[in-house]
């Protein structure tokens, strides 16, 4: 996150994760990212399309 808004200027981060997912989750909402969206039929596997969650990081000083 750093890099990304110190070096590279970027306004907005995203994170998409399965929604089966809880350890990224956790560490998304440890890190203060915002839960901004609920994907349905998002991620596809071999076999099926996913769910997904969004969430995503504004840069505040930028």
């Amino acid at each position: 996150m750093d890099y990304a808004f110190n070096e590279m200027h970027l306004h907005r981060l995203e994170l998409i994760t399965d929604v089966a997912n809880e350890a990224s989750q956790r560490v998304a909402r440890r890190l203060s990212w915002k839960k901004e969206a609920y994907l349905s039929d998002y991620l596809i596997t071999a076999d099926c399309y996913r769910d997904a969650v969004l969430f995503c990081k504004i840069n505040q000083h930028g």
